[in-house]
């Protein structure tokens, strides 16, 4: 069996004013979480948002939503 994506790496860029003028997060999906079926985990890198100015280094670990989850 192949390994399992269980979790998104995903990077907080900057804020933004929408059309209706509420303040919206700019997210960067930069890798994802694996499970192998041993339990251990790795890692995959897709980018790096170095040229961001206002990045500060930060990635943060969320779990998958299934479709079920997304659209009940």
């Amino acid at each position: 069996m192949a390994a399992k994506h269980t979790k998104n790496l995903v990077a907080t860029l900057d804020s933004y004013q929408d059309r209706q003028g509420q303040t919206r997060t700019r997210r960067l999906t930069v890798g994802r979480v694996f499970e192998r079926e041993d339990g251990s985990e790795f890692i995959r890198l897709d980018c790096f948002p170095v040229q961001e100015p206002k990045w500060n280094g930060t990635v943060n670990i969320y779990p998958v939503k299934r479709r079920e989850e997304q659209y009940g």
